[in-house]
Order: structure tokens, then C-alpha cells, then sequence
């Protein structure tokens, strides 16, 4: 009987996709589209990436500001900001973004929103339920 049940373990592991890859597939963070302006950077897809994130982008701005140093602009779908970036730089920052602001602490889903419980602002999971205090952006 062991050895029936452990074959059906060994079958249904083979059968099943690694959920760590499923997630992944399902959500991949944006890669940046930039450019340069002079002596500004210009974020061509910054509107679809807070939408992908599923967070305000004057959240996302203000935190891009911040990680940057520099002063940073909505102007309608794209954001600009003071000083020249790299695309691997602004890559850097938006994934940093996700990693602190998106994705669960407890179980990697990108299924979370912002709530407020007692005057605290949480990253609140809907996949698992799990709720974690995020730190607020200084500027």
C-alpha cells in the first residue's frame, strides 16, 4: 500500500508545473522604455507599469524619485525625471518597487492592494491573506 501511494505521489509531481514558474508566467514585472531629453530621462511606459503593479502613479513616481534623487514629473502616460538614467538603472528601481510594494512577503503573489488598519498603511495579500506594514517613501 506505501509503495502504491508513493508511485501516485512520484505520477502527480511529474504532472504538476512547478508553482513558482506558474506565477512567474502569469506576472512578469515591465521593462522600461527610456529616453533621453537633454539632460532629462523620459519613462515612456511609466502609466502601464503602475497599472500592471495595480498601484497609483504617483505612488510609484514618488518612490522613483526618491530611489533616484532627483525630481520626477507625470506627464500623462510617461514620467520624466531630472538627470540621465540608464535603462538598467530604472529596471533596478521599478523591480525594487515590485519586490517592496507589490509582491506578498509571505507567499510572492503580485495579487496585493494597500490598506490602512489602525492608522498603518499594510500590503495586504488576496491570494493568502497575509498582511505586512510597508514602509512610506520620504519625499
Amino acid at each position: 500500500m506505501e509503495d502504491n501511494y508513493e508511485n501516485l505521489l512520484d505520477r502527480g509531481r511529474e504532472k504538476i508545473k512547478d508553482l513558482d514558474a506558474i506565477e512567474k508566467d502569469r506576472f512578469e514585472i515591465p521593462d522600461v522604455e527610456t529616453y533621453q531629453e537633454g539632460k532629462t530621462t523620459i519613462l515612456g511606459n511609466f502609466l502601464t507599469i503602475a497599472k500592471k503593479f495595480n498601484r497609483e502613479p504617483e505612488h510609484l513616481l514618488k518612490f522613483l524619485s526618491d530611489k533616484l534623487g532627483t525630481s520626477g514629473k507625470r506627464k500623462g502616460d510617461k514620467a520624466s525625471f531630472k538627470g540621465n538614467f540608464s535603462k538598467r538603472q530604472l529596471n533596478k528601481r521599478v523591480e525594487e518597487y515590485a519586490n517592496n510594494y507589490v509582491f506578498c512577503f509571505e507567499c510572492g503573489s503580485p495579487d496585493t492592494r494597500f490598506v490602512k488598519i489602525e492608522g498603518v498603511k499594510m500590503l495586504k495579500c488576496d491570494a493568502c491573506g497575509a498582511r505586512n506594514s510597508i514602509s512610506s517613501i520620504t519625499k
